[in-house]
């Protein structure tokens, strides 16, 4: 309770998300931190050294290039097992600074980052994604993203299924991807209101045996519910001038 509000310990939470296990049995936890001496083993060793805890044992059996600290830790509440990993519900409400720091932990594990670039003559925007095999977790970083003014896109990485690695035939699972885009193209994503609005890309259909409601407001159908999808919202289109859609009909 003493490194509560210490951002070094939310850095390692964060990175116990994007990168780390646990043995409950040994209340150990373990970080993955790649190569002896790089980039991320010194910050974890850094952050865990600025809790008080300074003997963490190094285990090199994967070799130089893929260390891993055990610590004498619980981190229980926000799950076991890569699949199952989540932010507590209690913990939406944290502060900025450890906000931040745990956002950066899993950067740093789980993530990777692109600066702005021109592709085939078109500027792409800088941009950075985590990705995890726990589509509750990605959405749970969503919602605190949201917080910093900043929108996360949720896509599929990859749908899983049989793979061959290093020569071996394994079974991989779903895994998902955040991506947030420093976009400044009107209409990705805007945020107004206290809410994000977001372009709808695609939809689907299905056929539906139960009542269903088709709710309406007067002269364009515009409507919004809380993580629902609005429906013809022209004013947010990237295909209406800036101009017009401040006019009083698409505001």
């Amino acid at each position: 309770t003493a490194c509560a509000e210490d951002p070094a310990l939310w850095f390692l939470i964060g990175a116990y998300l994007g990168d780390g296990y646990r043995r409950p049995s040994r209340h150990e936890v373990i970080f993955c931190v790649g190569a002896s001496g790089g980039d991320l083993d010194l910050r974890v060793r850094k952050a865990l050294a600025a809790i008080g805890i300074n003997s963490a044992h190094e285990d090199s059996h994967g070799g130089s290039g893929n260390v891993k600290l055990r610590v004498h830790a619980i981190l229980g509440a926000f799950g076991d097992g890569a699949a199952q990993k989540r932010i507590p519900p209690q913990l939406m409400g944290i502060e900025r600074p450890l906000l931040d720091a745990m956002v950066e932990g899993h950067r740093a594990t789980d993530g990777s980052s692109r600066p702005t670039r021109r592709v085939n003559g078109k500027l792409q925007s800088a941009s950075w994604k985590v990705v995890s095999i726990s589509l509750d977790l990605l959405r749970d970083v969503q919602r605190l993203l949201l917080r910093r003014g900043e929108w996360g896109a949720i896509h599929v990485a990859s749908p899983g299924g049989p793979r061959t690695i290093l020569g071996r035939a394994v079974m991989t699972r779903p895994c998902w991807e955040l991506k947030v885009t420093s976009s400044t193209r009107r209409g990705a994503y805007d945020f107004d209101d206290d809410a994000v609005w977001v372009r709808v890309r695609s939809k689907q259909s299905r056929d539906a045996h139960e009542r269903v409601w088709n709710l309406e407001v007067e002269e364009d159908n515009t409507f919004c519910a809380p993580m629902m999808a609005t429906h013809n919202c022209q004013g947010s289109s990237p295909l209406l001038s800036a101009s017009k859609a401040k006019t009083p009909k698409y505001e």
